[in-house]
This record gives structure tokens, sequence and C-alpha cells, in this order.
């Protein structure tokens, strides 16, 4: 018999009508330890996404994982596989912590391995990629209008298709470009891991948004989510990029110490941060503001109680506030 509860969370999904939405709510019942009401969600749901059954199955194993099913949770990560699924050694054995009590099993031992063979045959074809949304598209080439830029940067094991429509609501009145790193993680999903690769790629993309489009140097924004928003970041403040500052989701800074960026950074940068209640990296997101506004760097910080490491439900009324406020004179 399925609850009234599991049935509110089914109809909740299918309001937001996409496969972010499912991941919204899955990801917030794990947040909130109610793993089989999770599942349960799953099984009712995904049947209608029958392209991501290789994230489904993925989703499932963590879950089962977490309530201490670990041979369902081998054999969802074995059919999440067989429909396409792998993932990097180093996600599942050291921050994949749903994975935790598995990672001595000869089983999940193995998966590991085969999975990084997978993921080391898409890395020798791989290729960044840019997504561009400007406004107005068709007569840009004939008034020549010079339009202000927010480049924006994937978390990791993401990439430019689960990014776009965040963020989309900007190309109003800016042109978004969303570089694709190189580097995969996963099936799907791509990261910034290597840094000097990462800077390297987002310049060539900025260079070739440059090429094609006349951007306003005085009114160029960085963003990104997670590890995406870190990077941006570390490229505002060392002046990688030149820009007027950035708008940080989450953002994961892990690697990198700012402290000695700032002495020479630009003052002029201005910082948007925004972060869940429980979020994993809220901490050191609250450090940094308060270390940039004490060497008088404005930033705006938001929190969002009880929410975690995702974009918030509003951020579309959220961002066009954090580009109003970066671009303040």
């Amino acid at each position: 018999m399925i609850s009234d509860k599991i049935k509110q969370d089914v109809m909740e999904s299918r309001t937001v009508g996409t496969f972010d939405g499912l991941r919204a709510r899955v990801l917030q019942l794990h947040g909130e330890k109610r793993y089989q009401q999770a599942l349960d969600l799953i099984e009712i749901s995904s049947k209608e996404f029958p392209d991501r059954s290789w994230y489904v199955y993925y989703w499932k194993a963590c879950l089962h994982s977490l309530l201490e099913n670990y041979d369902a949770a081998i054999d969802d990560l074995e059919h999440s596989m067989e429909n396409g699924g792998f993932w990097s050694k180093e996600f599942l054995l050291k921050y994949e912590s749903d994975f935790e009590k598995l990672r001595n099993d000869v089983r999940f031992l193995s998966i590991v391995e085969r999975s990084e063979q997978l993921r080391l045959k898409a890395q020798a074809s791989s290729k960044t990629d840019l997504v561009v949304v400007a406004p107005g598209e068709s007569t840009l080439k004939e008034t020549k209008k010079a339009l202000p830029l927010i480049m924006v940067l994937h978390g990791r094991a993401s990439n430019v298709k689960e990014t776009e429509s965040y963020w989309n609501p900007l190309s109003e009145s800016f042109l978004v470009g969303i570089p694709q790193s190189s580097q995969v993680y996963r099936k799907d999903g791509f990261s910034w891991d290597d840094y000097a690769l990462a800077q390297k790629e987002i310049i060539e993309s900025f260079e070739k948004l440059s090429q094609s489009y006349s951007i306003d140097k005085e009114h160029i924004i960085l963003g990104g989510f997670s590890q995406g928003a870190g990077i941006a970041i570390r490229l505002a403040f060392t002046g990688a990029l030149k820009c007027r500052g950035f708008i940080a989701v989450c953002p994961a800074l892990r690697g990198w110490d700012p402290l000695p960026a700032l002495v020479s950074a630009d003052r002029s940068i201005r910082g948007w941060f925004y972060t869940g209640g429980n979020d994993y990296s809220r901490d050191a997101t609250e450090t940094l503001c308060e270390q940039l506004k004490e060497r008088e760097f404005s930033c705006k910080l938001e929190i969002l109680e009880g929410a975690g490491h995702d974009y918030p439900s509003d951020f579309h009324l959220r961002l066009r506030d954090a580009a109003h406020f970066i671009l303040q004179s």
C-alpha cells in the first residue's frame, strides 16, 4: 500500500515535470535520511525517464547501501553498468560516502576496477564543449551590440546539459556561456580536478565566445555550482579571467587557499554566495565571506536553512538579484 506521503512526493516530482525535479526530491529525502521513502519514490516515478536508467540504478544502489541491503546495492550497481554507467575510481572509493561499508567487499572492488577502465576509455576521446545562449541571437550580428557575459562552470560529475536550465533566466539580457570540461568523472559527468587544464579550457572557451560575439568587457560575471563555483572564485581573485565578480552556488573550495590571492586581488571584485544550511561546504563558505569582508571586498551570502548541497528551488529568482548585486558600481 502506497502511503499518502509517497503519493505526495510523486505528485511533487511530476509537478516539476523533469528528471531534475525527481533528482531534487530524491536528494532532499536522502538528506533527511528518509532512505526507504526515496526508494519508493524512485520505483514509482523513474519509469518516466527510461533514458536515465543507469542513473536511477545508481541512486538505488546508494539507498540500498545506506539501508544495509548490500546484496541489492551490488545488484543495482551491476544493472547501472549494464545500462552504460561508470564512475571514477577516486569517486567510488573516496568521495561517495554512501558506499563506505562496501569498500572492503570484493564484489564492490571488482565494480570499481571495471568502472575505472570504462572511464579511462571515455577519457581517451573526450573533448571540451561549449553551450551558448544569447538574447535575440538572430539580430546580434546585425546590431553588433556588446553584451554582458556570464560564464558558468558546472559542478564535479555534472555537465552543460544539467547546468544550462538553472542559468537560462539570465539569457534575457546576458550572453550565457557554459563550457564543459574534458575531464571525465563518470558517465555524462565531468570535473575540473586538473586546475591547469581547467583554466586553459575555460579561457579558450572565453576566447571562442569573443570571436563570435561582441562582449562588454566591463560587465563579465563568473558563475558556477560546487566545484565549478570554487573554480570561478579562483579565476576571479587570481585575475586569470577578468570579471566584475562571481555568483557561487554551494562553492566547493577544497585544494586551494584563497588568502594569498586576496592580497593582490582587485578590490572591486564582488561576490554573491548561496549555500544550504545542511551543505557540507557551508562552514568554508561562511569563513571565506568573513575573510572577504575583513579585506573590504563586497560580498553577500544567502543561506537556506534545511537545504543541502544543491540549487535552491527559487534559484531563478535569486539569480537576477545576484547579477544585479555583482554589477553595482
